[in-house]
């Protein structure tokens, strides 16, 4: 009998491990939410289009004929943020030494609803003015995810890994 496992290796025997890296102004940031006016128009704050914008292209600089993922997959994401400068000298060299974590703005969460909602098929790449296919058909195919937010004396930037969810991920859970 074949077991769930070996059934999805029969679907999907290349799915390759995904990975791809975001720099640019203003990244890594946070998703901000849309603004409203008191007449009821809701619009998104164009920060958050640029960065949503920057990551599916450089999705797409990485993997030019990449098919939407259909089935559940595994993110893990690394966001690099810069040194504050006001920070004194041992606190900068502590956090280049990754002994400091990121603990301010902008936090994991709204991080993540950036890089889940870049990689769903309804952002558009306005300077290519065509609908953009995305990651994943959904992002509700993305069933784990793994973060870290770290401090870097190079270039900020965020590191995404994308992975098949295999149920040997859940090893030793009831």
């Amino acid at each position: 009998m074949i077991d769930l496992r070996d059934r999805l290796l029969l679907l999907y025997p290349d799915f390759p491990e995904l990975r791809f890296s975001v720099s640019g102004d203003g990244i890594p940031c946070g998703k901000a939410s849309h603004r409203m006016t008191r007449a009821g128009r809701c619009w998104k704050l164009k920060k958050t289009e640029l960065a949503e914008e920057l990551v599916a292209m450089e999705f797409r600089l990485a993997y030019p004929r990449h098919i939407p993922l259909a089935q559940a997959v595994v993110i893990s994401w690394t966001a690099y943020f810069p040194i504050p400068p006001s920070w004194p000298k041992w606190k900068r060299e502590a956090a280049a030494a990754g002994m400091i974590a990121h603990e301010s703005k902008p936090d994991y969460e709204n991080v993540a609803k950036l890089i889940g909602d870049a990689g769903s098929p309804v952002t558009k790449i306005k300077r290519y003015r065509r609908r953009w296919s995305g990651i994943w058909t959904d992002d509700a195919k993305v069933s784990s995810a793994h973060c870290y937010m770290l401090y870097t004396s190079a270039r900020p930037r965020i590191e995404i890994c994308i992975r098949r969810w295999w149920p040997g991920n859940l090893k030793g859970r009831k």
